[in-house]
C-alpha cells in the first residue's frame, strides 16, 4: 500500500492543477466556466460566479495539499467531496435533458454525459485508495526507485484522466 499513496498524490496533484488552470487561463475561459456553472445550477444563477471561484479555489487546494504527506489526507477528502458534488450536478443536468458543455479542464465541445460521471466516479475510487493509504503510517520507508516508479505511474494515470473524453471517443463504437 505504501507506493499507492505517492501515485495517488501525484495523480491528484496534476489533475487538480490542470483543471483550474484550464478554467482561468484567460478571461474568456473563466467567463465560459461561470456560464457553465450557471447552467449546472439554474436556480442559483446569481451564485454562478462565487460557485465558480469556489470550485477553482477548491481544486487548487487539492493540488497544493498533495505536495505534502501531512496535508494529503485533507486533499483526498476535499477531492472526494468535490468530485461527489460534480457527479450529482452532472447527473441532475443530464436528467433535466438540457445539454451543457464540459468545462472540467477548460474548454471542450463535448456535452456532459455518462463519461463524465464515470470519470469522476473512478477518480473518487482512486481518492479513496489514496485516503486509505495516507491514513495508515507505513512501518518501512519507501525505496527511491519504487517511489519514482509510483510517481511516474501517477503521471500516466493523471494524463489518462485528463484526456478521458478523447479516449472515450477513440474507443467508442458510435
Amino acid at each position: 500500500m505504501g507506493y499507492v499513496v505517492p501515485a495517488c498524490r501525484c495523480l491528484f496533484g496534476v489533475v487538480f492543477l490542470v483543471a483550474p488552470f484550464g478554467k482561468v487561463r484567460g478571461r474568456t475561459a473563466f467567463i465560459e466556466f461561470v456560464a457553465a456553472v450557471g447552467d449546472m445550477v439554474p436556480r442559483a444563477t446569481r451564485f454562478a460566479r462565487p460557485l465558480a471561484i469556489a470550485v477553482v479555489v477548491g481544486e487548487t487546494a487539492v493540488s497544493l495539499a498533495m505536495l505534502s504527506g501531512r496535508t494529503a489526507v485533507f486533499g483526498f477528502a476535499l477531492a472526494i467531496v468535490m468530485l461527489g458534488a460534480f457527479v450529482i450536478a452532472i447527473a441532475l443536468r443530464i436528467r433535466r435533458g438540457a445539454p451543457s458543455r464540459c468545462r472540467c479542464f477548460g474548454s471542450s465541445d463535448v456535452p456532459l454525459g455518462l463519461r463524465h460521471i464515470v470519470r469522476n466516479a473512478a477518480l473518487i475510487a482512486v481518492a479513496l485508495a489514496g485516503l486509505g493509504g495516507a491514513t495508515v503510517r507505513p512501518e518501512i520507508s519507501l525505496a527511491p526507485a519504487g517511489t519514482l516508479l509510483s510517481v511516474a505511474t501517477g503521471l500516466v494515470f493523471a494524463t489518462l484522466f485528463i484526456r478521458f473524453e478523447d479516449l472515450v471517443d477513440v474507443f467508442s463504437t458510435s
